[in-house]
């Protein structure tokens, strides 16, 4: 009950199509794959977290100097989105899908916490030809073993490493269910692509009905992660620009050096 109440709250702070999908996974026959006062405790915690105005400010003071560089057009916005104009042109919406992704590797690799709105509405043309990210206050900070694993698996994905791949599965009990996670980040399918909601919840149901099947329990952090993750994807579909993940990852990696 008080899970259920804690997805209805959250949902409410959410777009309408993604607190719709999002609710998809409040099902009973999930809750087998997430220890249920893990799961709870994590919902009340981003709840908690979202509405302390004091750390989403400090938050978004981060998010800024790690994002605003002087070279990209693509800025984090800390004043409210009442103060933008318009939504981006046509022009701008590959520029914006780059950052995009560029800020959702900043945010994994160079932060503890998380801004996990990545909705359309989120996203304005600002001003001097600048395009403007003002995330709603829906913010976690991650687990530091759980965030520690999954920077793992992001670098050896993209970078070809195998083994820190496997080592960041280990780490958070995934080696059974190894294949259904390839199948979410795309499989062998490097390139330029387009994304789609519904094909990333699909492959996310696929993951949690084969925890269910191998007995596999997932951190609870994983709630957040899929959150954050169906908002961008989101935002890139609406954007209707093929994106290159590992191309803008490896750029990225190599400018974090």
């Amino acid at each position: 009950m008080v899970l259920g109440l804690s997805v209805f709250k959250l949902a409410t702070t959410l777009p309408i199509a993604n607190a719709k999908q999002f609710l998809r996974f409040a099902r009973p026959k999930y809750l087998k794959v997430v220890e249920l006062r893990a799961w709870t405790k994590t919902l009340m915690k981003l709840e908690r977290e979202s509405n302390n105005a004091s750390m989403i400010q400090q938050g978004l003071l981060k998010l800024q100097a790690l994002v605003n560089t002087p070279d990209s057009a693509f800025k984090v916005h800390a004043e409210d989105r009442k103060s933008l104009n318009a939504d981006p042109s046509d022009a701008q919406k590959a520029k914006l899908a780059l950052g995009l992704m560029r800020s959702y590797f900043i945010q994994i690799f160079h932060s503890d916490s998380f801004f996990c709105d990545y909705a359309p509405e989120s996203l304005k043309a600002g001003r001097d030809g600048e395009i403007v990210w003002r995330p709603r206050p829906l913010f976690y900070r991650w687990d530091e073993n759980f965030l520690e694993a999954l920077r793992h698996i992001y670098l050896g994905y993209y970078t070809s490493q195998p083994d820190l791949y496997h080592d960041g599965l280990a780490a958070l009990g995934l080696m059974p269910v190894a294949s259904s996670l390839d199948d979410i980040f795309g499989g062998d399918a490097f390139g330029p692509q387009m994304f789609s909601v519904e094909l990333f919840l699909d492959r996310f149901e696929a993951l949690l009905m084969e925890c269910r099947e191998r007995d596999v329990t997932l951190h609870p952090d994983f709630l957040v992660l899929g959150l954050a993750i169906t908002t961008l994807t989101h935002a890139l579909e609406e954007l209707r620009q093929p994106v290159d993940s590992a191309t803008i990852f490896q750029e990225f990696a190599r400018a974090s050096v």
